[in-house]
């Protein structure tokens, strides 16, 4: 059994994937700004300034 380097559309298909589970955890209530550190991270994206607000002050802005 041979191995091969990754294809590029397998790398695509990685980071696609990545951006997912990052949307995902974005949409879930449970997710912890740490954890979208590390997905962002992941990503190759830096997150800045996180906090977290109460939904109330979400909805009235």
């Amino acid at each position: 059994m041979t191995t091969q380097a990754p294809t590029q559309s397998s790398e695509f298909a990685e980071f696609g994937q990545r951006l997912i589970d990052l949307g995902m955890a974005m949409k879930r209530d449970q997710t912890t700004v740490r954890d979208l550190q590390a997905l962002a991270k992941a990503c190759g994206i830096k997150l800045l300034s996180l906090r977290s607000v109460p939904e109330t002050e979400v909805r009235n802005g």
